[in-house]
């Protein structure tokens, strides 16, 4: 049931030759000559050494430390042979990492949320390589709530965004969310030919917008955001607003406009939007759906000022740091 990324290299279970090659384009190619010198043995799957409790036991390789990318490693630089013990390290912290995450999403569907975002702006998409995105939903796939979350591609090539799109829709992953590619200046009709070609290699997908001038430099208008209605009512579904210039006037049937905080989230309802995709939502999931429901249960509003004041207190910093460093002080991952 596991997909196979974009290229040969990227292996799941690994022996042998299969085994220096995933290994190898973990560390670098540079590592190649030494890892042929060493000419590891292994007798297990790559997948069985992550959970293997005796890691005493296994074979030691020798690969000097120095030779090795820093940040693949849990250990610190130092001469002496890399052991095989820190890969299997570095690997059950990735594993555990994969989990954390997707019992983190599942919970905020539990605490209130329709639905989980994952590879988004929160969710550091873009310092995540392809390789790791595929491995991330492959396990995601496992989820109770497969059906609730929208997946962020949180890539500026075309070609990249069209394949993970494939991967995904082949793990049973319809709904994204993407944002126009970043750093270049373009205009609405090069964000139309944009998601016409994302569209036609992926027919049927559906897709959120997401507007986001500040990271993509890019701000949709409500002229460009109704021509893709227009020839794609099918597929371009809804609009994330986080440059906040559509929720209060973009009217679009069978379309849904969603604010990027709980700031604007009971106007927003007010104004007809849907509701709101939002990164503080990872911690106000309970109280943005009370507001929510006593909303459309036409109920008083008596949380909706908290709600505010919890966002308000988080964009007085970084915020998406702030959110990572609030978690870091229960989940060290």
């Amino acid at each position: 049931g596991k997909y196979d990324a974009l290229t040969d290299d990227y292996c799941v279970f690994a022996r042998g030759e299969s085994f220096r090659r995933h290994f190898t384009e973990m560390v670098g190619t540079n590592s190649l000559e030494l890892l042929q010198q060493s000419k590891p043995r292994l007798d297990k799957p790559l997948s069985r050494l992550v959970r293997t409790p005796d890691v005493s036991a296994l074979p030691a390789f020798e690969v000097p430390i120095a030779d090795m990318v820093p940040s693949l490693l849990t250990a610190k630089r130092s001469s002496r042979p890399f052991e095989a013990t820190d890969m299997v390290l570095c690997l059950r912290r990735a594993v555990q990492s994969t989990e954390k995450t997707i019992e983190h999403a599942e919970k905020l569907i539990d605490q209130g949320c329709h639905g989980t975002a994952i590879f988004g702006s929160t969710g550091q998409a873009q310092l995540i390589s392809i390789s790791e995105k595929i491995d991330f939903l492959n396990h995601l796939t496992k989820s109770k709530y497969q059906e609730k979350f929208i997946i962020g591609t949180g890539l500026n090539s075309l070609g990249e965004t069209i394949n993970l799109m494939n991967i995904s829709s082949s793990l049973n992953f319809k709904k994204f969310l993407i944002m126009p590619p970043s750093f270049y200046k373009f205009g609405d009709k090069d964000v139309i030919n944009y998601y016409t070609k994302i569209i036609n290699a992926n027919p049927e997908s559906e897709i959120i917008l997401y507007n986001f001038e500040k990271l993509c430099g890019y701000k949709f208008t409500a002229e460009c955001v109704q021509e893709l209605v227009k020839r794609f009512p099918k597929q371009i579904i809804g609009v994330k607003d986080s440059s906040y210039n559509l929720f209060e006037n973009l009217k679009i049937d069978n379309f849904s406009v969603l604010p990027g905080s709980e700031s604007k989230l009971l106007k927003g309802l007010n104004l007809g939007c849907s509701g709101i995709i939002t990164a503080t939502c990872n911690i106000t999931s309970t109280l943005a759906r009370k507001v929510y429901d006593d909303f459309c249960g036409k109920k008083e509003q008596t949380n909706n000022q908290k709600l505010c004041d919890i966002r308000n207190i988080f964009e007085k910093y970084n915020l998406i740091s702030a959110l990572h460093s609030y978690y870091s002080r229960t989940n060290s991952i």
